[in-house]
């Protein structure tokens, strides 16, 4: 739980920094949003590696193969990165590229579990 407090705190001072600073120089702003956020993303870091550790030993007692789970992985990768991508761009006043981001994360997302949906479609078959 201390990663959640830390993130807390660099959230909140970089909020009450972000307000300081809109008034003198608004660009500012956005990069030290950017710089918060990186910060943040990696405190959360710490917490993807144990994370997946029980994800593939789930995984592996029920005899998925890594190949489906990989999928699984990608996609989540994937979404992570949309929304934050897109959140900055929301915040730097660019809602179109920020929806711009959100459909292509949206598309990546598909494209990364289509192998995996094939392969669910297939084992359903072979069970009809």
């Amino acid at each position: 739980m201390d990663i959640l407090i830390k993130t807390a705190a660099i959230a909140i001072a970089a909020s009450v920094l972000g307000l300081v600073i809109r008034k003198h120089n608004p660009d500012m702003e956005i990069l030290l949003t950017l710089a918060a956020g990186t910060a943040i993303f990696a405190g959360a870091a710490a917490l993807i590696t144990p994370l997946i550790k029980f994800m593939d030993e789930l995984a592996e007692s029920a005899g998925l193969s890594p190949a489906l789970v990989s999928p699984v992985y990608k996609a989540l990768g994937i979404a992570v990165i949309g929304k934050i991508v897109s959140d900055v761009c929301k915040d730097a006043g660019q809602a179109a590229l920020a929806s711009s981001v959100e459909l292509c994360a949206s598309l990546a997302a598909l494209i990364c579990a289509a192998p995996l949906m094939r392969t669910v479609l297939l084992m359903l078959r072979d069970l009809m």
